[in-house]
């Protein structure tokens, strides 16, 4: 299947560059045109990443733009967009218009695991992409996957003509009891499908390392760190593919120059690659690997405040639903936790989620208000790609309307702003997000009842952080003494 793939590395739209919620057309248009310009063609998104703003960048910079033969386009089939067989073709079809194709060269079954298998065999997803296949519509077939070796060989012996796998991949997580990247690996070439690999800098972790990994990997390579980390990954002969999700002209320039003339790394690299995994296993000690899909604000306070107490202690903050590695996740009962590590703990609190109106408006006075009342107003709202985003969704969608957004941003800071400034309304969470600005009022939400659950969890993690279960307990206390404090 990668006769039409022009090179080993790919470009994973997942997180492009951004402007006040929207993607940067300009800027990913000369990335794009960099990328095929270097001779490289392949080209990876799915209808969740950036809330579907990354198909419609894709057919402005790409479909629009290119010959059908200039690149290969690969979509997903995701589990959050349908629940049975029925809506499987409606969103298919979506998905074609939306990236401007008739067809994809590569359609996976996407974040394949044993839970989500089950939906989809229960759905008949896999027969209806091969039905597809059998169209044209689809020319290859493929998973990606985030779970045990013995689940992966499970669906590739169900369903023998998958004809590629889709990996979480790179030199931290190859032997990370976690992730089990060389076991899952070694069942594709059991299988004798070809890998594709994702995170290959584990989500900027290898491209940040601390003073003593840096100093091994700059006294064993030339490779900028990201460059290095895919090498290493692009080294194995199973693996026909490394996609890298690039956000910046910077960074495509700096993978292309790694892998525009491929070198795999040399067996001196490969051990420089096991000696940085051994000083990280001894730092991550005193570290705090710490997941954030929800309450970023309220968490980010919590990280500052014990950071006076404990300086000694590091904190690895990521924001990645996909993260299978991680010793504390903040997330909301919205979110799909089966890719999160196994929990020791777990914890919920409530949060009521509150109207905010600029002080100068006709509700600033209402004690209570129904949704359904300012369906008409224009919203200020986080970007699309946060969960709080489509918590809020939902409830305008069970008042019986779809917002219209005058303001978009990934920040609540911002979103404060914007409405203290007469530009619209917005919902505006009871604590996590801190005080509004003193031109903003709060207003209870009666209809519909308009409330989330913030799960906040302490996972099991293969190099144990001797510091995480200290910081889960006080994150915790934070979290209840600023909900107290709301409530005053």
């Amino acid at each position: 299947m990668f006769e039409n793939v022009l090179k080993n590395f790919g470009f994973g739209c997942m997180r492009l560059p951004m402007n006040n919620g929207e993607v940067n057309l300009e800027e990913f248009q000369k990335m794009v045109d960099y990328f095929l310009e270097n001779g490289f063609n392949y080209f990876d998104t799915a209808t969740g990443y950036l809330n579907g703003l990354s198909e419609l960048a894709l057919k402005s910079c790409l479909t629009s733009k290119y010959p059908r033969d200039k690149y290969f386009f690969v979509n997903k089939l995701s589990p959050s967009f349908f629940e049975t067989h029925d809506d499987l073709e409606p969103y298919f079809n979506k998905q074609l218009e939306s990236c401007g194709v008739e067809y994809f060269d590569l359609y996976l079954m996407h974040a394949q695991n044993a839970n989500l298998f089950k939906k989809y065999q229960a759905a008949r997803a896999y027969e209806f992409a091969l039905e597809k296949k059998a169209l044209g519509k689809v020319k290859h077939f493929g998973i990606s996957f985030h779970d045990t070796p013995e689940v992966l060989d499970n669906i590739l012996t169900s369903y023998p003509e998958i004809e590629v796998v889709q990996l979480q991949f790179n030199y931290l997580d190859y032997e990370n009891p976690n992730v089990q990247s060389k076991r899952c690996y070694e069942v594709c070439v059991k299988h004798n499908k070809k890998v594709i690999v994702m995170e290959p800098v584990k989500g900027g972790t290898l491209v940040n390392l601390t003073k003593a990994a840096q100093d091994i990997l700059t006294s064993h390579t030339t490779s900028s760190n990201a460059g290095f980390a895919i090498r290493f990954a692009a080294s194995f002969e199973n693996v026909k593919m490394v996609l890298s999700g690039m956000s910046n002209f910077e960074q495509v320039v700096d993978n292309i120059n790694h892998m525009k003339e491929f070198k795999p790394l040399s067996q001196e690299e490969f051990q420089a690659a096991w000696d940085v995994v051994e000083i990280l296993k001894k730092e991550t000690r005193n570290t705090v690997k710490l997941n954030v899909l929800a309450a970023s604000t309220v968490v980010t306070d919590a990280v500052v405040s014990y950071k006076k107490k404990h300086s000694e202690v590091f904190f690895q903050v990521i924001q990645n639903e996909t993260e299978t590695d991680c010793d504390i996740s903040v997330t909301t009962d919205m979110a799909d936790v089966s890719l999160l590590p196994a929990f020791k703990k777990r914890r919920v609190i409530a949060e009521k989620i509150y109207l905010a109106v600029p002080k100068n408006s006709k509700y600033a006075n209402y004690s209570s208000i129904s949704l359904k009342e300012v369906k008409e107003e224009g919203f200020v709202n986080l970007a699309g790609s946060r969960l709080f985003r489509a918590v809020c969704d939902r409830f305008c969608a069970y008042a019986g309307f779809k917002p219209h957004n005058s303001f978009e941003s990934d920040s609540p800071v911002a979103v404060r702003n914007i409405i203290g400034a007469s530009a619209g309304v917005g919902f505006w969470p009871e604590y996590s997000w801190g005080s509004v600005s003193a031109d903003v009022a709060l207003i209870p939400i009666v209809e519909p009842e308009c409330q989330r659950e913030i799960v906040i969890g302490l996972h099991e993690s293969p190099l144990p952080s001797t510091v995480a279960p200290d910081f889960y307990e006080y994150l915790l206390q934070f979290l209840q003494k600023r909900c107290r404090k709301s409530t005053k």
